[in-house]
């Protein structure tokens, strides 16, 4: 992606450094398949993609005129955020701006691509990545599998976490293998607002529900089969925790 203006002049957004302990991913994880997981300084924050910002003055302008100042931009934070060598702004908006951006991204006069945005995640969550082994392998089929991933990976994992990000992993062939991955924001549970009640931990072996392709649908495989269910092996393998550096 392509956002950089035609007269540089000054690198990044915020007076504060880059944070450097976002970029931890496991090696299984790619930019290409990821969104970025960042929790947020405040609550409902955005992150606009800025990587290749060269002219913070210019950005800064002509984002403050396309929010109508601070009608709609309230705040921009000083820390640059890293994650997965992407260097990321973190603004407040009005709700309005918010659903607006997440949803078509930003697009400035001076730069030639449209920014990339992203909600922040909870500040008091815990997020988990998880490697899983062992999925059917009708999830690597080009229509419907990754959409049949997502569906399954609500089925069978929400009770561990909001599933915020799933799809699967292809080896260095680029071919799949019934691995995948899935990330998992996790909040402690309350029935009174008052007794927390801790989510059920995710254990190696899962109980895994699907329904299998059915073969003799003709002229292929389309329709699917009643549920089963197997076991597929699950790896956390590290809780991220993701915060500014002083």
């Amino acid at each position: 992606m392509s956002t950089n203006p035609s007269n540089p002049n000054s690198l990044g957004i915020g007076s504060g450094q880059p944070s450097t302990v976002a970029d931890n991913r496991p090696s299984t994880f790619t930019p290409s398949t990821m969104r970025p997981f960042l929790k947020g300084s405040v609550p409902n924050s955005i992150f606009v993609d800025i990587t290749t910002v060269t002219d913070k003055k210019l950005f800064l302008t002509e984002l403050t005129s396309f929010c109508n100042g601070d009608e709609h931009l309230w705040a921009v934070a000083d820390q640059i955020r890293r994650d997965y060598h992407k260097l990321y702004a973190e603004l407040t908006v009005s709700p309005a701006m918010y659903a607006q951006l997440c949803s078509d991204g930003l697009q400035l006069p001076s730069f030639v691509d449209r920014f990339h945005v992203f909600p922040s995640l909870s500040p008091s969550a815990t997020l988990l990545k998880v490697t899983l082994a062992g999925l059917p392998h009708q999830y690597g089929r080009r229509e419907g599998g990754l959409a049949q991933l997502h569906d399954d990976m609500q089925r069978n994992l929400s009770s561990f976490g909001t599933v915020v990000d799933s799809g699967i992993i292809k080896g260095s062939s680029g071919v799949y293998s019934g691995k995948g991955y899935v990330v998992l924001e996790q909040f402690p549970k309350t029935t009174d607002n008052t007794v927390e009640h801790r989510l059920p931990e995710l254990q190696h072996n899962v109980r895994w529900v699907y329904q299998p392709l059915d073969y003799s649908s003709q002229p292929r495989p389309s329709s699917l089969l009643a549920e089963v269910d197997i076991n597929v092996h699950a790896v956390v393998e590290q809780s991220l925790i993701i915060t500014d550096i002083e």
